[in-house]
């Protein structure tokens, strides 16, 4: 795989798992809030298939070569969005 696609991959990776992960932040804190269990039950199925998904993007980027660690950190200095 060439450098610069692999680098843009990754950057589009790690983008697209923190997304995944800010996105469902907001369900997460609707789950005790809601008025019944069956909707509770459906906001803990959707925050599990949003955590789902970013734990997917992030063994992908791991498997081309960066950590998840790495990619948190250049989330936190701002490298990254």
């Amino acid at each position: 795989m060439p450098e610069a696609y692999r680098k843009n991959a990754l950057r589009q990776m790690s983008q697209h798992a923190h997304s995944e992960v800010i996105g469902m932040q907001p369900e997460g804190s609707w789950i005790t809030r809601a008025p019944t269990l069956r909707r509770k039950l459906a906001l803990t199925a959707k925050v599990q298939d949003e955590v789902g998904h970013a734990q997917l993007l992030y063994r992908v980027a791991e498997d081309l070569g960066k950590s998840r660690e790495a990619m948190f950190d250049d989330l936190l200095a701002g490298r990254t969005k």
